[in-house]
């Protein structure tokens, strides 16, 4: 019986030891690198005070979760934006031009009425002023105006 009580301890030094030889090797294994954050869009970052492209827009609504959650600060002030006109949808509700091209558009513009839109043609480079309000998978120009103020 003694034998057997020395066999089992000797058998539990031998797991003891293997344990404790791969807890060290996991010591010293590699650690994961850093993790860094998002890149910014290759446009750079929105001056709000200025004039705004259309396309820096675009590109920051379509780069990543950063550069999206940074068109949040834009919410509820009064921008100025520069692109072509994609298509001008007249409505009861007042006027959606759309910026861009006429098959899709990351950037509208709200105007409560029809005056001064007459002489609007696809493709024309615009200014428009507007409140900003981001909509998730569009950015809208509320209570839009065009030219410069």
């Amino acid at each position: 019986m003694a034998r057997h009580i020395l066999a089992g301890g000797r058998l539990l030094v031998q797991v003891l030891t293997c344990l404790g030889a791969l807890a060290l090797v996991g010591c010293f294994t590699r650690t994961p690198p850093a993790v860094t954050p998002p890149p910014d869009p290759p446009s750079g970052e929105i001056q709000p005070g200025g004039v705004i492209a259309y396309e820096q827009l675009a590109e920051h609504l379509r780069f990543n979760t950063k550069s999206r959650m940074g068109l949040l600060r834009l919410n509820g002030r009064v921008v100025e934006v520069r692109g072509p006109v994609g298509t001008v949808e007249r409505g009861s509700a007042g006027v959606l031009l759309q910026l861009g091209s006429a098959r899709g558009s990351d950037v509208r513009a709200h105007f409560p009425s029809a005056e001064g839109l007459q002489a609007v043609k696809e493709g024309q480079l615009v200014h428009v002023f507007g409140t900003f309000a981001f909509r998730g998978d569009y950015l809208l120009l509320e209570d839009a105006s065009l030219g410069r103020r």
